[in-house]
């Protein structure tokens, strides 16, 4: 447990807490830090960028949702590669050469429409499980979002649910500022009313697809690790070494889009200077690979 003086403890003691508790009053009552102080030093941690709102998104809940890497060996705009696909969630990243991200319903083999001797797919599959990093200290566990959802889950989502789901999955990777519902309803548009907006999110959305909660971090730049690894065990210690090593300072989310072997793509944020300094390392994982993308945030 953190001393009462220890800022950054207590804040990563709050981040733990607020998978399990939703108010203030129930983390200050299980940390045992006395609610006034504990407003303010939440408070100092969002002013300082140390403390951040998270959504974990049940991606694996909206119907046809896939994931994609395209490679891109030229410099050109991304949409010569959609093979006219449009994707719900996109990011860019550019290293040794560009690559594209997308999220998207049903994009299936559209992507391969794509000018092909530009534009080379490097994985595309379906999201199936999400996993919700639980850090602890330097410890992380992963755990099912389905475990940790406050209630089971709607038997099928509506348009209203998926569009929902997929605007703040949007707007928190990365986390910028917290989104109102008001805000959140003009995004997600449809023609429905503010109304109809709030009764599918507090009904089917709310707890159920989405677990909201605090996450503690200290700098680091945004990225996405696309990985595989034999199971879940294997992801975890690999996840472990890198925060080890510095190279990831914090997970927020990991979508499973394959089980066996485990194929994962993690939203995480990395250290630069470690990942690409040649003598920082760890040792070989059996059977386990895994490529960090950079993005464009």
């Amino acid at each position: 447990m953190a001393g009462p003086d220890d800022i950054v403890g207590i804040l990563r003691e709050v981040s733990s807490a607020s998978l399990r508790y939703r108010s203030l009053k129930e983390i200050s009552a299980e940390i045992s830090v006395p609610y006034e102080k504990l407003t303010r030093l939440v408070r100092r941690g969002f002013k300082l960028g140390l403390l951040r709102e998270y959504y974990h998104v049940a991606l694996h809940k909206i119907g046809f949702l896939d994931f994609a890497v395209i490679s891109v060996s030229q410099k050109i705009p991304p949409k010569f590669c959609l093979g006219g696909a449009k994707p719900d969630v996109a990011y860019y990243s550019f290293t040794s050469r560009p690559a594209i991200l997308v999220y998207g319903r049903g994009l299936g083999e559209r992507l391969e429409s794509g000018v092909r001797y530009v534009c080379k797919p490097v994985i595309n599959g379906r999201v199936r499980d999400v996993l919700v990093p639980v850090e602890d200290g330097d410890k992380i566990e992963l755990l099912r979002l389905d475990e940790v959802a406050e209630g089971e889950p709607v038997s099928e989502l509506d348009k209203v649910d998926e569009v929902t789901l997929l605007t703040l999955f949007r707007h928190y990777n990365p986390p910028f500022k917290p989104l109102t519902l008001a805000e959140l309803y003009g995004f997600v548009g449809l023609g429905v009313t503010f109304s109809s907006f709030l009764n599918h999110y507090y009904r089917h959305v709310d707890g159920r697809l989405t677990k909201k909660r605090l996450v503690f971090r200290q700098g680091g730049s945004y990225a996405i690790m696309v990985s595989s690894a034999p199971n879940l065990s294997t992801l975890r210690e690999l996840l472990n070494e890198l925060v080890k090593i510095n190279v990831v300072t914090g997970v927020d989310q990991v979508n499973v889009i394959e089980g066996s072997p485990l194929i994962s793509v993690s939203h995480v944020w990395v250290s630069p200077q470690h990942l690409y300094a040649a003598d920082v390392g760890h040792d070989v994982f059996n059977f386990t690979s895994y490529e960090i993308y950079l993005i464009r945030a």
